[in-house]
């Protein structure tokens, strides 16, 4: 997976996680913030998966 495809994959599932999170935490600030969180947390660890693969000093 490449940052393109988890950034289209991120937003088809944004809406959902953000009612989960909502749920749960029963704050729309809240639930925002899990999300960005979630969303920040997975966009990083593809970044170490794919760093080794990818050159950034190219």
């Amino acid at each position: 997976m490449d940052s393109n495809e988890f950034a289209a994959r991120t937003e088809l599932l944004k809406a959902r996680l953000y009612r989960t999170a909502l749920l749960y935490l029963g704050s729309e600030n809240r639930a925002v913030d899990a999300v960005d969180e979630a969303v920040y947390q997975g966009l990083f660890i593809l970044f170490i998966c794919l760093a080794p693969r990818v050159s950034l000093f190219k």
